[in-house]
């Protein structure tokens, strides 16, 4: 075990920066703006090599490294303009890995930036790659998900309807795995089917439901279509007029005779056990909201995360809850995740963190109970020089409960004055923060800046009655939430009085112009970053039975609204006239999630304000992952607050 740690030590162990001052604007950038150089560890099956995401070069890919030593690191070079997805162990000697490229591809609606996906088979003993599916034309041909081995037939897993030569690429089968008439099959590692699931979208005719074995005239074009069924084909749960999926398959239960799902409809929500047997639905943990884990190599659940402050495992396993109680026991300060191991249960990646802290991980062997450490996220960051990361609560002004997370600035010796305020909401927007370290809020605060990032209504982790408490009001009450934990930051001392600014991704970048709309004078400055900034234009651009056009309508209430009026108030901020606030807006070239398209009816009307400024990022996706992405936005933001909204 020794080359490995040496060969991940002198890549991700490097010299932390000192602290910046206030007033260093490039040391901050440098420090907080760098991509992550350790991410997402994979022990392979026999725990003998590990596969990290990294990014030697500030672009995120993926490095290989042998326990054993047996062959030199190998490194995966993702393209400078595709973009790293997701990576896993196929076999022990093969990584699958993700990657998308975006490409502007005309169609009959215009041009449209399609996402062409590919999964490249890496052989880590010789350094080489095969393309998976490399003559299908589709714009997406990933791979990732349920995959199954193929224990009789080495180097080759089972995918979808074929068989895949992880050293070839080249595809085979041809219809001996077919899709059956009783849905998509759900396998197991070995390639057992243990059920069907099926969804039949409504734009599906009846003719194609007819054609897989659905009564044409049970059913009509207007009506959506869910079944799970066991292995026989025979229904055990059925839902019809469903305008999404009511349940989600996840993996197996701990037996791997049931399954586990993510469920919401009707009066069932969360994280649930659906039996094969007769389709009986029960509960996993008490909490309806945690996060399952499940062995890489199984599928099966091994434990859980429950979210409070920080994401907490409790794992099922008995060897892996034994070696989280011994290393809790020796590390009582640090929050401890097993986030990798090998089928043994002998060889663990441990991850340490803490409240604002970025992780580091460790190789535990739990035989000999050796450990050693591995890599570090952010090694440029000196952990004795961050910022303090607190959760607290606030009242809404409807009496509504909202948790938020606090990063306090290292407020200088003599400072005497609370700093200025900057509120960061959340994108998704079913989605949460918690006190996890984040690259941009750190950033902030060693400029000077308290920064709040309040779990809004419609937040995700508090349960399906929250959740549904930002429904219809994404440009209403959960606008009038950050404007109330503005007044709750100046009102308790922690923030100075007077004017604030909002920044925010994807979602939170809506949510930081249309409260520059709303929020009248005190908001000083509006960032959005990747931003839906044209929700209306977004969800043109969908189908009206595509799922996500359903998500985004229920967030803004566009399906209940009565006139123009209604509609139009989700985004005031489109007036230049109703904002008084300094806007910044950028926005990711190849964007497929939020277009740079969406933004051109935004941009028209603003082209002529002077408190206005738009930065297009070439060469980046909706994920700011790269060192030069992070830094730009980084530098523009903090140019920004110096302008309207000055730390000192």
């Amino acid at each position: 075990m020794v080359q490995i740690r040496a060969f991940l030590i002198a890549l991700v162990f490097v010299t932390a920066l000192p602290v910046a001052s206030a007033d260093d604007v490039a040391a901050i950038v440098e420090k907080f703006g760098s991509a992550r150089e350790a991410f997402s560890p994979k022990l392979s099956e026999k725990g003998d090599r590990l596969a990290v995401g990294c990014a030697p070069n500030g672009h995120p890919t993926v490095c290989v490294y042998d326990v054993e030593g047996d062959f030199p690191p190998r490194l995966f070079g993702v393209p400078d303009e595709a973009f790293l997805s997701s990576f896993y162990w196929a076999s022990d000697k093969h990584v699958l890995i993700d990657v998308s490229l975006f490409e502007d591809t005309p169609t009959g609606d215009g041009i449209y930036t399609i996402d062409f996906s590919r999964s490249v088979s890496f052989d880590v003993e010789k350094g080489t790659t095969a393309v998976l599916y490399k003559n299908r034309a589709e714009f997406y041909v990933r791979i990732g998900g349920f995959s199954s081995l193929l224990p009789a037939t080495p180097d080759r897993i089972l995918k979808g309807d074929y068989e895949l030569d992880l050293e070839t690429g080249k595809r085979h089968g041809g219809g001996k795995w077919a899709t059956s008439i009783d849905g998509t099959p759900i396998r197991t590692m070995e390639g057992e089917i243990k059920a069907f699931e099926e969804y039949y979208p409504l734009f599906v005719n009846n003719d194609a439901r007819a054609a897989r074995g659905v009564n044409a005239k049970r059913r009509t074009i207007q009506n959506d279509l869910y079944e799970l069924k066991n292995a026989r084909g025979e229904v055990l749960f059925e839902r019809d007029n469903v305008k999404e999926a009511p349940l989600s398959v996840l993996g197996f239960s701990e037996d791997g005779a049931d399954l586990i799902v993510w469920a919401d409809f009707e009066d069932t929500y969360g994280l649930k056990q659906f039996s094969l047997t007769d389709g009986a639905i029960s509960a996993v943990h008490e909490d309806p909201d945690v996060d399952p884990i499940f062995d890489p190599f199984t599928r099966r659940l091994v434990g859980l995360f429950v979210t409070d402050n920080l994401s907490k495992q409790e794992f099922f396993d008995p060897a892996l809850q034994t070696a989280l109680e011994l290393l809790r026991g020796s590390f009582p300060d640090d929050e401890i995740s097993i986030v990798s191991w090998s089928g043994d249960r002998q060889k663990m990646v441990v991850g340490l963190r803490g409240a604002g802290r970025p992780v580091e991980y460790h190789l535990f062997d739990l035989g000999d109970q050796s450990f050693s450490p591995l890599a570090q996220a952010y090694p440029s960051v000196d952990v004795q020089g961050l910022s303090r990361v607190e959760g607290d609560t606030f009242t809404a002004s409807d009496g509504t409960a909202i948790e938020m997370f606090i990063t306090h600035p290292n407020t200088a010796s003599g400072e005497t004055k609370a700093p200025r305020l900057v509120i960061l909401p959340h994108g998704g927007p079913e989605a949460r923060d918690t006190a996890d370290f984040d690259w941009y809020a750190q950033a902030l605060a060693a400029r000077g800046y308290l920064v709040l990032q309040p779990n809004y209504r419609g937040s995700s982790g508090y349960g399906r009655d929250f959740r549904n408490k930002g429904y219809g009001e994404l440009g209403g009450k959960v606008v009038q939430d950050i404007i109330d934990a503005a007044d709750w930051a100046t009102g308790s001392g922690l923030a100075r009085e007077g004017g604030f600014c909002v920044v925010g991704f994807d979602a939170g970048g809506y949510l930081a112009l249309q409260t520059a709309a709303l929020g009248g004078e005190k908001i000083e400055c509006s960032i959005a970053i990747n931003s839906v900034a044209d929700p209306l234009r977004l969800m043109k651009d969908l189908r009206v039975e595509d799922p996500e056009f359903y998500y985004w309508s229920r967030y803004f209430g566009i399906d209940r609204f009565s006139n123009d009026a209604e509609v139009s108030a989700v985004t005031a901020y489109f007036d230049p006239n109703s904002v008084s606030a300094a806007v910044l807006t950028i926005h990711a070239e190849d964007n497929a999630i939020v277009r740079q398209t969406v933004l051109n009816e935004f941009l028209q009307n603003y082209e002529n304000e002077p408190d206005f400024k738009f930065v297009s990022i070439s060469n980046e996706d909706h994920y700011l992952r790269s060192t030069v992405a992070r830094q730009t936005v980084l530098s523009e933001s903090l140019a920004w607050l110096d302008q309207y909204l000055p730390a000192n």
